[in-house]
């Protein structure tokens, strides 16, 4: 951000983005990541979703210490990567989590290492302290 003044910004960077020139800011206080599909296969080099996972994720590398990395739940190959974040950055930012079904056994699980939850509506965020 080139104006020092501004306090809160929101941001979306794409994968093309990312791979074209990097991420677009070196700290943040939060970053999300919704999904990872299929598309735009074949550009840059992504051929595959572990791929493209790979390119959304690297997000978390500039998510500073007392921040949070915000992933979808329902998207079993983020639930995958994730595990895979602090070898990957040295560190593992703090994570939370979004999802549709709040009953899923990854969210069960990390309930009961002590996650707290925030729901609203038709979606339910879980937090670990």
């Amino acid at each position: 951000m080139r104006d020092r003044r501004t306090q809160a910004a929101i941001l979306e960077t794409a994968r093309g983005g990312i791979l074209r020139r990097g991420l677009a800011v070196a700290h943040a206080d939060a970053a999300v990541v919704t999904n990872i599909s299929s598309d735009h296969f074949g550009e840059y080099g992504i051929d595959d979703l572990a791929g493209l996972a790979d390119v959304k994720l690297s997000v978390g590398a500039a998510v500073a210490t007392n921040g949070r990395l915000i992933l979808n739940a329902d998207d079993p190959l983020l639930r995958t990567k994730a595990s895979e974040l602090a070898q990957r950055f040295r560190r593992c930012p703090a994570l939370a989590w979004f999802a549709l079904d709040a009953d899923l056994s990854h969210l069960r699980e990390y309930r009961s290492q002590g996650a707290w939850l925030h729901g609203a509506g038709d979606c339910t965020t879980y937090h670990m302290m």
